[in-house]
């Protein structure tokens, strides 16, 4: 038993206002003495109003549990405090609810974003309020109405449940500190102890890249890791003897060695002193889906294809596609999707390619300007006439600009 229900001995509650509260009954008492965070409750929880908690930190918990054990998420829409900065009242409201306003920071005549919103105006909204000296905190209102459809699965990838538990990352870090730091087979060991948790490789790399900043250890890749072992042996050992090797036609940029804001205008920059350093543009440029460096390779090397690294595009489809088609409609979409990218001739991709908007209308936007509209640089049957050596990822030049970042400084000048 996580939690118990205990009835409250005094039938109501009068604040300052004279506001009434009928107590109904009172949840948490065995979180009383808990300092850092709760665990999960795995029992049913029933919430109505006039439902109490023993404060307000147990009443949120408590709400986000309900919220995760009825396949949702909620957020924090509002809240008031006491003088003491306390709260006196905070409003909950499920995560799909509200309605997207673009907002542009410049204003684009005849233009228009196509942004895509998970935002479906939902009226699930939950308030609760606490008495001036006094923790227990009281549901006073709580509408349970949702207009979207519930799936089992969406809960999974929502932002509020992707933070990990205290337990979970206390086994990461053992697992990082004993230079183990590979997210997958981190992942394939947690896995089995915590079946109904979904790790993703994204949130997973963060977690990782964060103990290492806090515990002071190496951001270097596995192969800049290896490299400076290497040279450090070499160094140590005269028995050692170690080169790199690099040819010609190598070039290594680092957008931190002069930028860090990963704009169009810092991506042209880089790209231009490639130009001014070869003198050849490259036939070939494969690049995740950063929208400023797509931009700026059409715009610096108009004759260079482009093509997306295949890992990032799958990477971003479950984030993009599955809250708003639903777990069972995006295990079909993936399913065409893979058949899609593997079509070897252009008429089999507008064969298979011809109805997945109508089919999928619930992603159109996401569909046709991120994936349809970029098709010569995924689809097989384009980027198959392109030489690549097979090339399909940037982790070797990823690890060299971690070296670079070891070396260089901002302030170093580049004159």
């Amino acid at each position: 038993m996580f939690y118990e229900v205990a009835p409250y001995t005094e039938p109501t509650n009068h604040d300052n206002n004279n506001e009434e509260y009928v107590v109904k009954s009172i949840l948490g008492t065995e979180f009383e003495g808990y300092v850092n965070g709760f665990p999960l409750i795995k029992t049913s929880i029933e919430i109505e109003v006039r439902t109490s908690f023993h404060s307000m930190e147990i009443a949120v918990h408590f709400i986000e549990q309900y919220a995760l054990q009825n396949n949702f998420a909620v957020l924090k829409h509002k809240s008031e405090r006491f003088p003491d900065s306390t709260y006196r009242k905070r409003v909950f409201k499920c995560d799909l609810g509200g309605r997207y306003t673009e907002k542009l920071s410049k204003p684009t005549l005849g233009k228009k974003k196509s942004k895509g919103t998970k935002k479906q105006g939902c009226m699930w909204q939950m308030n609760i309020n606490r008495r001036i000296n006094s923790p227990l905190v009281t549901v006073t209102s709580f509408n349970n109405e949702h207009n979207h459809e519930i799936f089992i699965d969406i809960v999974k990838f929502f932002t509020s449940y992707k933070n990990f538990t205290e337990e979970i990352m206390e086994q990461i870090e053992f697992f990082v500190m004993h230079n183990q730091c590979d997210s997958g087979i981190i992942r394939n060991l947690l896995q089995p102890k915590y079946p109904d948790r979904v790790f993703l490789t994204q949130d997973l790399g963060n977690a990782i890249q964060k103990i290492k900043q806090e515990k002071g250890l190496s951001n270097l890749g596995d192969a800049a890791f290896l490299l400076m072992r290497l040279l450090e042996l070499q160094a140590n050992d005269p028995a050692w003897f170690v080169k790199s090797l690099i040819d010609d036609t190598s070039i290594v940029f680092s957008e931190c060695l002069q930028n860090n804001d990963e704009k169009q205008e810092s991506y042209e920059w880089l790209l231009r002193c490639y130009l001014e350093a070869c003198e050849i543009p490259p036939l070939t440029f494969v690049t995740d889906t950063d929208p400023a460096m797509v931009a700026a390779i059409s715009t610096v090397l108009p004759k260079t294809h482009h093509m997306q690294y295949l890992y990032y595009l799958y990477q971003n489809l479950p984030k993009n596609l599955c809250s708003c088609l639903g777990s069972f409609l995006y295990q079909e979409f993936l399913k065409d999707f893979k058949a899609i990218q593997r079509s070897h001739y252009k008429s089999v991709f507008e064969h298979r390619s011809a109805d997945i908007v109508e089919k999928y209308e619930a992603g159109e936007k996401y569909i046709i300007t991120m994936l349809l509209n970029r098709k010569h640089t995924w689809v097989k049957c384009f980027t198959s006439r392109h030489f690549t050596v097979r090339t399909q990822s940037t982790q070797h030049v990823e690890s060299e600009n971690a070296l670079i970042q070891k070396a260089v400084q901002l302030s170093f000048s580049l004159s």
